[in-house]
């Protein structure tokens, strides 16, 4: 089957959307489907050597059986207070364009969000038949909506319709959870065109003892016991709760909170830790896959937060690495969401209230300290990954999915 993967990031750009969609499309490869990518010339905490992509408007490659398209869309975060608004915009109409130019696929999976790029799949369903399947991961406008960060009601209005649109028209829909389903449903899509298909993981690869040792002596980790949190540090991520749970765990000196990643919170995020002397907090920018991986696996918790605003169904990409790496997650969340409900299910963690930064310490410290607690709840997440979440599940679900779209 001819497939066509459309997503704003890929490698080598770095994060949770460029890995998911790549070790998918790998996996489809391997399993005998013809596949393109189109995406954007790597610009997002892109990591390895770059020079292959310099001054090109346009680039194609062909890596690992892949056909990859790729665009320039150059990123305004920092040029303009809506910046990263109009860059989501921008690279949804430059991909949808560009998508237009190429073959004629059997199937088009569209990574959402941003939200206007399922206009892509959209554009290649109505002109060339194409099977569009939009894959939801994050519920906009609403999420937007609950931090405060979407208030005219034109613009609000302007982005539920297009949610809606975007909805009725596509072939399929899948979603990582039963409340992304509901939402979905009751936002303009029939039930029987949803599928629930669960974020997948690739579990990390066997790490040297020596590797280890490199990679944690280079971020001066090794010796401590870690708490870590990796992601986007954006509005809807509660980074308060971390900064005033490290003050109460300050007088532990083998306790360190570690912060991977990066975004629109980090400013504040430094400034934080400076202004109260919080030597336990280590701030790491985005890091290449493998390193982020070696410092999770060797963490003693994973942290998975959220501010009480946030209360979109959604179950955080981190939430499953952590799980992977066989180590507990603290999860900080709104009660009635499905991160919670899952890690409750799966027994693979610890469920508190979301900014009850009191609540987090305490938590912590306990797990730290009872060794037995903290390997049976890694055990379960690990079990769980490994049974239901591996990406070749995934592939076949997907695969299966297609088959259904095209006969």
């Amino acid at each position: 089957m001819n497939i066509l993967l459309i997503t704003a990031y890929f490698p080598p750009d770095n994060g949770s959307a460029s890995n998911l969609f790549h070790d998918l499309a790998t996996n489809l490869s391997e399993n005998g489907d013809k596949v393109t990518v189109l995406t954007t010339i790597p610009q997002y905490h892109a990591t390895g050597n770059l020079d292959n992509y310099k001054k090109k408007m346009w680039a194609t490659e062909r890596i690992n059986g892949l056909t990859i398209h790729r665009i320039r869309c150059p990123r305004f975060e920092g040029i303009f207070r809506i910046g990263r608004g109009l860059w989501q915009i921008w690279v949804s109409i430059a991909l949808s364009l560009v998508s237009l130019f190429i073959k004629k696929h059997d199937v088009c999976l569209v990574y959402s969000p941003p939200l206007p790029l399922c206009l892509a799949g959209i554009l290649n369903s109505k002109l060339k038949g194409t099977k569009v399947v939009l894959n939801i991961q994050d519920l906009v406008p609403q999420s937007i909506i609950d931090l405060g960060m979407l208030k005219n009601p034109s613009l609000i209005q302007i982005f539920k319709n297009l949610e809606v649109f975007c909805y009725q028209h596509s072939d399929h829909i899948t979603v990582m959870s039963e409340g992304n389903l509901e939402h979905v449903q009751f936002h303009g899509a029939s039930k029987d065109k949803i599928t629930i298909i669960e974020n997948w993981v690739n579990l990390p690869d066997s790490i040297r003892h020596n590797t280890v040792n490199e990679t944690l002596n280079k971020h001066s980790l090794l010796g401590s016991n870690l708490i870590t949190f990796g992601g986007v540090l954006g509005h809807s991520q509660d980074l308060d709760i971390i900064i005033n749970a490290a003050k109460l765990t300050i007088a532990r000196t083998d306790i360190v909170w570690v912060i991977v990643g990066d975004g629109a919170q980090k400013e504040y995020l430094c400034n934080s830790i400076e202004d109260f002397k919080l030597d336990n907090i280590k701030l790491l920018p985005m890091l290449p896959r493998n390193e982020y991986e070696t410092i999770l696996t060797n963490s003693k918790l994973g942290l998975a937060t959220l501010k009480s605003v946030v209360k979109t169904p959604v179950v955080p990409s981190k939430i499953y690495s952590i799980m992977a790496s066989g180590i507990p997650v603290i999860c900080s969340m709104e009660s009635s969401g499905d991160a919670p409900k899952l890690v409750e299910k799966i027994k693979c963690g610890i469920n508190i209230s979301p900014e009850d930064h009191s609540q987090l310490a305490e938590s912590v410290i306990r797990l730290v300290d009872n060794d037995d607690l903290r390997e049976e709840l890694g055990k379960n997440g690990l079990n769980y990954i490994k049974n239901h979440l591996n990406v070749s599940n995934a592939t076949i679900k997907y695969q299966e999915l297609f088959a259904t779209l095209v006969k």
